[in-house]
C-alpha cells in the first residue's frame, strides 16, 4: 500500500473548510488504524500522524465547548 498517498489524501480532506463537529471523522479513523494494530499486530507508518491530527481535532473540540 502506498501510505504516504493515503496520508496525503486524509489531510487533504481533513483540511477541507468545514465545522469542527464535521471533522470527527478523523478521531474514527484514528481508531480504526490502532484497532488493526492491535488484533492484527500491524505497524501501519502513518499512524502517529493520523493521532496527531485526531489529537489537534480534540484540541479545537474541547476549545469550542469551553466558549
Amino acid at each position: 500500500m502506498d501510505y504516504e498517498t493515503m496520508y496525503a489524501e486524509i489531510e487533504a480532506q481533513y483540511a477541507r473548510a468545514g465545522t469542527v463537529e464535521e471533522k470527527i471523522w478523523i478521531t474514527y479513523l484514528e481508531e480504526g488504524i490502532g484497532k488493526l494494530e492491535e488484533d492484527y499486530r500491524l505497524q501501519l507508518p502513518i499512524a502517529d500522524r493520523v493521532s496527531k491530527l485526531a489529537d489537534g481535532y480534540r484540541e479545537r473540540l474541547y476549545r469550542k465547548l469551553a466558549e
